[in-house]
């Protein structure tokens, strides 16, 4: 018993089959998926064909704005997966900004038959994922030598002033991040 509290073994197993999608950029998705060995040989069973053999797809559908059923979601993407020993998908070119569901299918002669579902993936827009806005520095503020001769600058307590602006009565003492005095 205390072996088997402690098995160091990286074979994963799970109680259930199961499929699970992760964003990882505006553009791409990664899948990934557990199928147990009984709903394996039921699936061999049914279609008459070994796993190994079986015809697995990765179909794609945008949710975006749909109370998905299963049905009435548009079909974006459908990619053959050639070895059936595959856990794990990434799926390139999406369009960001939407919601997407990923279905690990049978292919037979052209209908599909959904094995395992994922959950809804929304993917963020290009500006959400990293695309920074610009931030433009102005130039520092320079306060002419004759105070009496700048026509927007106002004398308050000793310190130049411009006109409608007075929190910047410190512009000669600040660098850009911090007060110098």
């Amino acid at each position: 018993m205390e072996r088997q509290l402690y098995n160091e073994d990286w074979i994963v197993s799970y109680q259930r089959s199961h499929m699970f999608c992760l964003p990882i950029h505006p553009t791409c998705l990664f899948a990934y998926w557990f199928v147990t060995d009984d709903w394996r040989r039921l699936c061999e069973e049914h279609w008459l064909c070994d796993w190994s053999n079986m015809p697995l797809a990765i179909c794609v559908y945008d949710v975006t704005g749909v109370w998905f059923d299963g049905h009435n979601a548009p079909l974006i993407r459908q990619e053959n997966i050639g070895d059936t020993s595959t856990t794990n998908w990434y799926i390139h070119n999406l369009v960001p900004g939407r919601h997407y569901i990923v279905d690990l299918a049978v292919d037979r002669q052209g209908e599909l038959f959904s094995l395992l579902r994922s959950n809804m993936v929304p993917l963020p827009s290009r500006a959400e994922y990293g695309v920074q806005p610009s931030v433009t520095f102005a130039a520092p503020l320079s306060v002419s030598a004759n105070k009496e001769t700048a026509t927007d600058l106002n004398v308050v307590n000793g310190q130049a002033v411009i006109s409608g602006h007075p929190g910047l009565r410190y512009a000669d003492q600040f660098d850009g991040y911090h007060l110098t005095r």
